[in-house]
């Protein structure tokens, strides 16, 4: 068998069969680079990612009507916008989880825009990282930057701030332990 590394998107819109694709084995989904506007590269659902080194770049995922992107294990994400999904933007679950993000924007989500619980670990870095206008479901349970257990953690590094990152957020704003990285 040949083994399936690499998958790149071209301009248009990408629907997910089912509304959520279960990434299963590492992979790389990449919009494609000939494409410089990363909001023509269109993924309409969202990610659940179960293996370790999945990386997704340069492209939007939008209309989930779970989350964007969410997984128990580690991945990165890099130039991507994520809106519009039914719940939380990104979402990472588990205590050997590590979710690496680069210049990611999370809006407009129903629920939290970055999510970490049950231990998980999320690192927020690029100039262009942005979380604002989620929480639109009005429950004032969900953040703009949610971390949920004593042993979960966003990490923002410097020199970001959360404040510079995550505005306009309905629910409850901030909560829990955000962690600014020099």
């Amino acid at each position: 068998k040949i083994a399936l590394t690499t998958i790149v998107l071209g301009q248009g819109e990408h629907s997910v069969d089912g509304g959520e694709l279960y990434i299963k084995c590492p992979v790389n989904i990449v919009g494609s680079p000939d494409v410089l506007d990363k909001s023509t590269i269109i993924v309409q659902g969202g990610f659940n990612i179960s293996a370790n080194g999945v990386h997704v770049e340069h492209l939007t995922i939008r209309g989930s009507k779970d989350c964007g992107v969410g997984g128990c294990s580690s991945f990165t994400l890099n130039d991507l916008i994520i809106e519009q999904c039914g719940e939380c933007g990104v979402v990472a679950s588990g205590s050997s989880t590590i979710v690496r993000c680069c210049n990611v924007v999370s809006r407009k989500c129903q629920e939290s825009g970055v999510c970490a619980l049950s231990g998980a670990s999320i690192i927020l870095e690029g100039r262009e990282t942005s979380i604002y206008e989620n929480c639109s479901g009005g429950e004032s349970w969900n953040y703009g930057l949610e971390v949920y257990g004593s042993s979960s953690k966003i990490q923002i590094v410097s020199p970001l701030t959360k404040e510079s990152i995550s505005k306009r957020n309905g629910g409850g704003g901030i909560g829990g332990q955000i962690v600014v990285l020099i």
